[in-house]
């Protein structure tokens, strides 16, 4: 919906900004946010969604502040907690870990959840780019499946992603030669049941592994790291690929060695257990 220049004023008078710093948070210079406002120029839409979502959070906030619910103290220090944005993926990912394991067990959170879902049921959601907003929904979709499905599917989606980046170069050559692109819809497929197939491995021998106690989280990333390798390799020699060069002793061994090595380092990075944070 088109936000007027009486709407963005109306929408920082709302919050409580002034010029600059509503242009800041918008992303823009204070010239061009003064443009914006006078009316002398029209509000792309991304930053009128992002208007509309912090309008939107403002009234859910003041609804939650008349609630009497009261706020989290955890999660008030989780907030004076984050990160830099420089720090590393890793570090953001725990961190939004940390508020995902609270929330399940906080009542105080589990109320105010309620009361904005009963109360505000059509929230919008951040504006985000095309692109990452293809990535939210095949996210959303892969978190409704059941759980031991969902490595599977995150598995076909990401295989099958990583391999539709060469699909535009066949699709060109594919102008001349119409073969290649069943080719490419084939490479598509085949690494989607691989994916498929590495991530129901994970899910019924990989997860299971994680409980046992000390190398659960290793033997996890090298069970996970196995299954989608042997897969691959599978659907590989199924095409009439060759498969472990280097002769079968040699090329098993060096296939051992790598699903290892990358699995022990992805058990590390991803399964290992981390240290909780005392509350204060």
């Amino acid at each position: 919906m088109p936000i007027t220049s009486s709407d963005l004023a109306a929408a920082r008078s709302r919050l409580g900004l002034s010029e600059k710093e509503f242009a800041s948070e918008l992303g823009m210079p204070v010239d061009w946010y003064v443009d914006f406002e006078a009316g002398r120029a029209k509000l792309p839409r991304k930053e009128a969604e992002w208007v509309a979502y912090r309008l939107a959070c403002a009234d859910r906030d003041e609804a939650l502040a008349k609630s009497g619910i009261p706020s989290c103290a955890w999660v008030e220090q989780w907030r004076r907690e984050e990160p830099p944005a420089s720090a590393k993926r890793q570090v953001h990912n725990e961190y939004f870990q940390r508020i995902a394991n609270h929330s399940q067990t906080c009542p105080t959170c589990q109320a105010r959840s309620q009361f904005v879902k009963e109360h505000f049921p059509d929230m919008p959601k951040p504006p985000m780019s095309g692109a990452m907003r293809i990535i939210g929904a095949l996210t959303t979709w892969v978190q409704a499946r059941p759980e031991w499905s969902r490595p599977a599917f995150a598995g076909a989606l990401i295989l099958a992603a990583m391999t539709m980046i060469r699909v535009p170069f066949i699709i060109l050559r594919g102008i001349r030669e119409p073969s290649l692109l069943l080719v490419a819809l084939g490479a598509v497929v085949a690494a989607a049941l691989a994916g498929a197939g590495g991530g129901l491995i994970y899910s019924f021998v990989g997860r299971p592994a994680r409980r046992v106690p000390v190398v659960g989280p290793y033997l996890a990333g090298v069970v996970a790291v196995t299954g989608y390798m042997a897969c691959i390799l599978g659907i590989m020699a199924l095409a009439g690929q060759k498969v472990l060069e280097g002769g079968k002793v040699e090329g098993v061994v060096i296939f051992g060695l790598v699903t290892v090595l990358f699995g022990l380092i992805l058990g590390h990075t991803w399964f290992r257990p981390r240290e909780v944070v005392r509350q204060r």
